[in-house]
């Protein structure tokens, strides 16, 4: 809030931003209680209730736009008040969720436990705070360096959607992955096999669509926008590339969490975020929203080294050059493949379909993906006994 008013934020503003405060504990709320359901090894009810707010969310601003319940041109403040609905619906679900499968009988507020809760949590509360930084200061960035800013951040809007709702995979990956990681090294387990595995499901399959959607900028931001900014285009290249770093990041920051190297982890969200504004302040002002999602992909990629060295240096060695280079030659391959469909002048859609499915039959022959070694890992998961 302080922050907002020394932006100079309206009255206006600052009433929405009490709201999306509101929501936001109301997010953090949902969070904590999906850690409890999934620490309970109920795993699908913890994916269901990951999108279960937006879900909700979509129905709600449906009903707004075309169930004819209004003749007004839809207005942000219903958009923000359908979070809050869909906010409190899920919270409220998740809450008689973990009461009835934990067996709560009451609640005994404990003033030393809350305490220490607070003493352990800060660490990973700088990491999350430093990781929203570093993921959204751009946007503001862009408002308040350049003179057209709402402009450009509209269109730098355009280009990051998409790389926003890809980015909750890994997201989603991380969330299951934590508390089962987590149970497994404190039962002394080795988990190893399970973040290669882990690591084959997301990286290979994410990787060759991030390469397929870079492919096809302009056509896919004419299906997504009436007008879509030609500013948008460049960016939109960058966020997809940016995608295959976010995975890695949440594969490796999710086995440095479940560790407990909270120090090591905000050491390197700290950097990243510092690196990132750096990176902004120079890039902005002359490449506009190009700039800021250069920047992005720059830092996504140092954080992304940065876990992994991390994790090898104090856990175990889990890259090696071969896979790197495996990976890489992948990639390429992929963009080849699309290249080589775009010049017979296939239409673009069944371009990037043949240009995905060459790429994962590329991490197939090698076995970048073993699909049945992957169920099986699921089916074999500790019980929840």
């Amino acid at each position: 809030m302080t922050v907002a008013v020394a932006l100079g934020y309206s009255g206006r503003q600052i009433s929405l931003l009490v709201v999306l405060m509101v929501n936001q504990v109301m997010v953090s709320m949902i969070l904590w209680l999906r850690s409890n359901i999934s620490g309970m090894q109920y795993l699908f009810l913890d994916s269901l209730l990951s999108v279960a707010d937006r879900l909700v969310m979509i129905i709600i601003c449906s009903f707004l736009l075309w169930g004819g319940v209004t003749q007004d041109p839809f207005r942000i403040e219903w958009f923000v008040w359908s979070q809050t609905a869909a906010c409190f619906i899920v919270m409220c679900v998740a809450l008689v969720i973990v009461i009835r499968k934990g067996d709560v009988s009451g609640v005994r507020p404990d003033a030393g436990v809350l305490k220490s809760i607070i003493t352990a949590g800060f660490p990973y509360a700088v990491v999350v705070f430093a990781m929203t930084l570093y993921w959204r200061i751009d946007t503001v960035l862009l408002e308040r360096l350049l003179p057209d800013g709402a402009q450009e951040a509209g269109v730098y809007a355009q280009a990051f959607r998409l790389f926003d709702a890809f980015a909750m995979i890994p997201v989603m990956f991380g969330g299951l992955l934590l508390p089962i990681m987590s149970k497994e090294l404190s039962a002394g387990n080795n988990i190893k096999p399970l973040a290669t595995t882990a690591g084959r499901m997301l990286l290979a399959p994410l990787g060759v669509g991030a390469v397929s959607l870079a492919s096809f900028p302009d056509e896919i931001l004419d299906l997504l926008y009436v007008a879509p900014a030609t500013g948008a285009i460049q960016a939109f290249i960058f966020l997809m590339l940016a995608l295959i770093p976010v995975a890695i990041i949440y594969i490796f920051s999710t086995m440095l969490t479940a560790a407990g190297s909270f120090r090591l982890l905000g050491l390197i969200t700290i950097g990243g975020m510092v690196l990132n504004i750096t990176l902004n302040l120079f890039a902005i002002p002359s490449h506009h929203a190009a700039g800021a999602a250069f920047s992005a992909l720059i830092t996504q990629a140092a954080v992304a080294i940065a876990c992994v060295v991390a994790t090898e240096k104090t856990m175990f060695r889990t890259v090696a050059v071969k896979s790197v280079m495996l990976y890489l030659f992948m990639l390429l391959l992929t963009f080849v493949a699309g290249r080589l469909l775009m010049l017979l002048g296939m239409p673009w859609m069944a371009s990037a379909a043949l240009q995905f499915i060459a790429g994962i039959s590329v991490a197939l022959t090698f076995r970048m993906i073993e699909p049945l070694k992957s169920l099986k890992l699921i089916l074999e998961r500790p019980d929840s006994t």
